[in-house]
């Protein structure tokens, strides 16, 4: 398939800026939007229980809008105002052009009714490849976006007995800033739900997720300062259906 689209800058990305201790992203009412030609193809396989699915796609994008780091003491002032110690200013900017490829593999088998594996994994680049506003930029990966990920799940599905899964799933390295200086670690979670059936319409289940208490860094400031996901966490309940 062959596509093009467009996004428009929200209304916090035009207005509102924002701040993270000492880190301040300032909005920007002139952003333009974003443009976007893409393809993409793939082929599917399914026999013998088994079910393969391969996706490949290339973007192309022009404006895309982005937090760049602004280094200027004259600009900093006139965007940010002040900034401490420590600290750093950004703001939202159009970027002239990036291309962004990936590619998906999901794999699944199933070896009877109630049993399945599933393994899937997508690998992508973000690649910065005009900026005209900042020259540095070119050749920077996109911030938050990591190159791998990759989940493996075992299924049992009797809907009269039992519904479980586990699942094991990992994000890799991702860059925090669009200058590409500070990292995000990758890892790993570990989750799990089980579900039983009390009767037609009612069953009790439980969830646990990151069983592993797996830090999981979703945030870095200029200063040091790291943010991190939820730790372990376990539920339990029951759910009820009207049909």
């Amino acid at each position: 398939s062959l596509y093009q689209t467009f996004r428009a800058p929200t209304l916090n990305e035009l207005y509102r800026p924002f701040r993270v201790r000492s880190d301040i992203t300032a909005a920007n009412a002139a952003l333009k939007p974003e443009k976007l030609l893409g393809v993409d193809g793939g082929v599917d396989f399914s026999r013998y229980g088994i079910q393969l699915n391969i996706a490949s796609y290339a973007n192309w994008i022009r404006d895309l809008i982005a937090n760049t780091t602004i280094s200027d003491a004259a600009a900093v002032s006139a965007s940010c105002g002040f900034v401490p110690d420590g600290g750093v200013c950004r703001e939202r900017n159009n970027l002239a052009e990036a291309f962004v490829y990936g590619a998906e593999t999901n794999l699944s088998y199933s070896w009877n009714s109630y049993w399945m594996a599933q393994l899937n994994y997508a690998y992508r680049t973000t690649d910065i490849t005009k900026s005209e506003l900042d020259p540095q930029l070119e050749g920077k990966q996109l911030a938050q976006v990591p190159k791998h990920a990759a989940t493996a799940k075992a299924i049992y599905d009797n809907p009269a007995l039992l519904r479980a899964e586990i699942e094991l799933r990992y994000v890799g390295e991702q860059f925090e800033d669009d200058l590409n200086q500070s990292v995000l670690d990758a890892f790993n979670v570990l989750n799990a739900f089980a579900a039983i059936p009390i009767s037609k319409h009612v069953e009790i289940f439980a969830r646990a997720e990151n069983i592993l208490d797996t830090e999981i860094e979703t945030g870095k400031t200029a200063d040091g300062v790291t943010s991190v996901g939820n730790p372990f966490l376990f539920s339990a309940g029951v759910r009820g259906s009207f049909y």
